[in-house]
């Protein structure tokens, strides 16, 4: 049942494991077994209605049509991927992130492609080079654009993050981004990496900044996949 005072936000320290048409909720790598898995489609429609807190009557308002979402609110507040509570309570959870690893990672560049989470993703980059990586690169493309307003990149200039949208956009000294981010990087990772994003990078089409790094690196490449369920399990 979905409380009107209440907030509901999905509780970022576990994640769904999708088999393509049921999903678990997974911590720390490690599946719980014990949690019996979820419509996949029906996960896949309700997570980004609660991907930061939302109020129990603006919930109940955006389901209003989809009765079978609501439904499955209860179990998944029973089961911990779901939480409930005050605003500011809920706002702490929205700054949690993974903790350092042993190893950490030397230059990392990070592509940002056309996805509804890379509107989510501003809190996490100023968090990144204190726990991840040494330095920090950051590429924009133009579909990131739609979801993220450009400007709000110039702040992470005072961070020391250098952000780049354009294949032919020097700065730093940096004459040609493809070939110093590609050479540079210790780790190149995509997220969201969009159904679109995953196409160019298999066809080999180097049609813009981000590709080309992925296409001339020698670094891990790390891709992140977000999309629909419909689209993830397309054979495409």
């Amino acid at each position: 049942m979905i409380e009107n005072d209440k907030f509901y936000l999905r509780d970022p320290r576990y994640s769904v494991v999708s088999r393509g048409t049921r999903s678990w909720v997974s911590s720390g790598g490690q599946v719980r077994a014990a949690i019996a898995a979820y419509d996949d489609a029906g996960v896949a429609a309700l997570l980004p209605y609660v991907t930061v807190p939302i109020s129990g009557a603006d919930l109940s308002a955006r389901l209003s049509a989809q009765p079978a979402l609501r439904a499955l609110i209860p179990k998944l507040i029973h089961d911990g991927l779901l939480i409930e509570g005050s605003r500011d309570r809920l706002m702490e959870f929205c700054h949690i992130v993974a903790p350092a690893p042993a190893q950490r990672v030397g230059k990392l560049v990070l592509g940002i492609t056309g996805g509804i989470y890379s509107s989510l993703l501003m809190p996490f980059l100023y968090q990144l080079p204190a726990t991840l990586c040494d330095s920090l690169d950051v590429v924009v493309t133009e579909g990131a654009k739609e979801f993220v307003n450009p400007r709000m990149f110039d702040y992470l200039g005072h961070m020391g993050i250098r952000v780049f949208e354009g294949t032919y956009d020097a700065k730093d000294g940096v004459c040609v981004p493809h070939v110093e981010l590609a050479r540079s990087a210790d780790l190149v990772v995509i997220f969201p990496a969009s159904a679109h994003t995953l196409h160019r990078f298999a066809s080999g089409a180097c049609s813009d900044l981000i590709s080309l790094v992925v296409a001339a690196t020698r670094a891990p490449v790390v891709m992140l996949p977000v999309m629909n369920v419909l689209m993830w399990t397309s054979p495409g």
